[in-house]
């Protein structure tokens, strides 16, 4: 509960809580434009001396950032580092299939 960031997905929207709940923001998934990740390597950065002070160490050295983007330039960052990695894996699914809909979606109502 007391974790940095977690996530709630019903079929319309997708609710980001921050902080254990304190800062709370709702995306629409039907507003959902584009999709963007990034992986990043630190490993070779003076902050690689974090390896040796943290079990996991290498999850916090080579990780991935993914930005969604979504209507009126809203943008839905998720950083791999604050949520495990199971549940970062689905999200990232989750999210790309609700983007592939809309796409189709919008493909459709611009032919008619």
């Amino acid at each position: 509960m007391w974790s940095y960031q977690y996530y709630h997905i019903t079929d319309k929207y997708i609710k980001k809580y921050n902080l254990g709940g304190l800062y709370s923001r709702i995306y629409q998934l039907d507003g959902m434009i584009s999709f963007q990740s990034k992986n990043y390597n630190m490993e070779q950065t003076p902050v690689n001396m974090l390896s040796f002070f943290v079990k996991n160490g290498d999850r916090y050295l080579i990780f991935n950032k993914l930005t969604f983007v979504f209507e009126n330039d809203l943008k839905l960052r998720i950083d791999e580092r604050f949520i495990p990695e199971k549940d970062f894996k689905n999200l990232k699914e989750r999210l790309k299939k609700e983007l592939e809909k809309n796409r189709k979606n919008k493909n459709l109502e611009s032919s008619k």
